[in-house]
């Protein structure tokens, strides 16, 4: 038997976003890895596409943790409302970093080393940002749910 307790409806939603989260800046590191110069408008276009549905996911993150998780967590939980507003202030930077992205992979520099160099800069300091953003919501579910529930044995 298994002291595991199942996640409440809104935690398991966040969960199940965050994976898809963690699986498109996967890709996008993978396509980041592929050669640029090669065949650049290529390089761009397939980190394009990899951008476009990480932007699909995060608006997708951010209307379930701000609409439907954090209220219920406030309620729940007020110990970590601090934690929460941390990280809702987050969420503007986040897609204004992927929108930054966005932009240079359309915006020529004079030299394609130039422009591939670029966009690998804002992309890996977007996944930066995005991996101590997920770590931060981790930690948090952990002190709401899980520890919450372990102080009430």
């Amino acid at each position: 038997m298994s002291d595991h307790v199942p996640a409440p409806e809104p935690q398991a939603r966040a969960e199940a976003r965050r994976e898809r989260l963690r699986e498109l800046m996967d890709r996008l590191e993978r396509a980041l890895a592929e050669p640029a110069l090669a065949d650049l408008p290529v390089w761009r276009t397939n980190v394009a596409l990899v951008c476009d549905e990480l932007d699909g996911a995060l608006h997708d993150h951010v209307e379930e943790t701000e609409g439907d998780l954090f209220p219920e967590l406030e309620r729940t939980s007020p110990h970590v409302v601090a934690r929460i507003a941390r990280l809702t202030a987050e969420h503007p930077r986040l897609r204004a970093e992927l929108d930054d992205l966005r932009e240079a992979l359309v915006t020529d520099a004079p030299e394609p080393e130039t422009t591939a160099e670029r966009i690998r800069e804002r992309a890996l300091a977007l996944l930066t940002d995005l991996l101590r953003h997920r770590q931060s919501g981790a930690d948090l579910l952990y002190e709401a749910y899980w520890v919450d529930l372990a102080s009430a044995d």
